[in-house]
């Protein structure tokens, strides 16, 4: 498996070795414009004030690897050996309770807090993907059980220091975000913070470009057919790609791409 942290410290143009691997310039273009958002996102709310919705799911996959290509190359750039460096082999290997950011010196550890709200309906593939991935690439896991909305607001009111905004994998056909922009306060009601959004204007067959094209790890459930995951109970495989019997087709398979939610009831990530 690629050390992504060893890979993007060496690697001097992400968005030119995607088009050297894909042939694809537009695609090339798009990690360009994420990128800059990414950085425009550091540069207003500070590393130390930025975390990451993470779920599991392929968009915010996509997401987290191009913001630790941006934080790693935000170090390079200011003449600085990543901090991260300096904990190479140093993941993390204890309790749940030790993964979660805690401490100012905890965070010495961590590039980036992530946010991961589990049920008991989720998938335990995506758990589980959760939590290797919380490990793979140093990442500070702020796992709550509450309902989105009272989990949201504990985080806000108890992280140290604070969380102003929150990078989402969110893209322009999710449902209710087309009038979404790159920077959207919190909806009226919930916890005040900034929404990043830096994947707005990705289509479903160019995030599964670039996760296949970079090597990036992805959760098993895509494998078995699933296009959009949810919980247990209201999502299942994608119809579109039965293959025979009960066998379906990996998700990057989908050519039919308004299908992406197609084994969904409801909302998807």
């Amino acid at each position: 498996m690629t050390d992504f942290f060893d890979f993007f410290s060496r690697l001097e143009d992400l968005a030119g070795e995607v088009e050297r691997r894909t042939s694809n310039p537009t695609l090339a273009a798009k990690v360009v414009h994420s990128l800059a958002v990414i950085d425009k996102a550091f540069d207003i709310y500070s590393e130390q004030g930025l975390a990451v919705s993470f779920n599991g799911g392929k968009d915010c996959t996509l997401l987290l690897h191009l913001a630790l290509y941006a934080y790693l190359h935000r170090r390079k750039a200011k003449g600085e050996t990543t901090a991260m460096a300096k904990h190479e082999g140093e993941r993390s290997e204890g309790k749940e309770e030790e993964q979660r950011a805690g401490t100012e010196g905890d965070r010495a550890h961590y590039w980036m807090r992530i946010l991961y709200f589990w049920f008991p309906t989720c998938f335990p593939e995506e758990t589980q993907f959760v939590m290797d991935t919380t490990q793979s690439l140093r990442l500070g896991l702020i796992k709550s059980t509450k309902p989105y909305r009272e989990g949201l607001q504990e985080i806000i009111e108890t992280e140290r220091p604070p969380i102003r905004a929150i990078f989402m994998g969110t893209r322009y056909t999710d449902p209710s975000c087309a009038r979404l922009e790159e920077f959207s306060e919190s909806t009226p009601g919930w916890p005040t913070f900034m929404r990043v959004n830096p994947i707005l204007d990705w289509s479903y067959s160019e995030v599964w470009a670039f996760i296949l094209a970079m090597g990036v790890p992805y959760c098993s459930l895509y494998d078995k057919g699933y296009t959009s995951i949810g919980e247990v109970n209201n999502t299942k495989p994608n119809p579109a790609l039965l293959v025979e019997g009960c066998t379906y087709a990996p998700a990057y398979n989908l050519k039919e791409e308004e299908l992406e939610r197609a084994g969904r009831q409801s909302r998807s990530v």
